[in-house]
Order: C-alpha cells, then structure tokens, then sequence
C-alpha cells in the first residue's frame, strides 16, 4: 500500500498500491473489502475531494475520477484524457 484516503462514511479506506489496483477497505477489521479499480500500471495516489463524494486515482497509466460512495458498486469512473492534465 502506498497511498490511502478515507471513504465518505469515515469507516472505511480506499488504498492503492503496486499491484495496479485502489481496493477499499473496512477499518474494523483491516481486510479488503472490494477492488475499486484495476489499473494497468501501479496506483500512485488517491485523494478525495473535501466532501468526500470524489475521488482521484493516479496510476503511471492516467487519471481516473471515482464519483459517489467507492462501496457502492454503481460508483462512477471516469478515466481524465490527458488534455486534461497538461499531458499531451
């Protein structure tokens, strides 16, 4: 694990690592509860807006915005192009 950001319940973690993936977690018990995203390349950072209804995933590969609740299994993902970040 190298980077975690908090659910928007407070009792769960959503994690990334080396094996290309942001998996959230459940604090109580410290085991994962289900895989958020599969990226291609190791997942770098992830970070939630201040409500904490969004969050970024960066991995080598890109961008991804998870919009709503990551344990909810309609949460949305939207892959950024790179315009737009400043990559072309």
């Amino acid at each position: 694990v190298q980077t975690v950001a908090f659910a928007p319940d407070g009792e769960r973690v959503l994690s990334g690592g080396r094996d290309d993936a942001a998996r959230l977690w459940t604090l109580d018990s410290l085991s994962p509860e289900r895989v958020v995203l599969s990226s291609r390349m190791p997942v770098v950072c992830v970070t939630a807006d201040a409500e904490r209804r969004r969050f970024l995933v960066a991995s080598d590969s890109g961008f991804t915005l998870l919009t709503g609740d990551p344990a909810s299994p309609q949460v949305s993902r939207t892959p950024l192009p790179r315009a737009a970040y400043g990559r072309s």
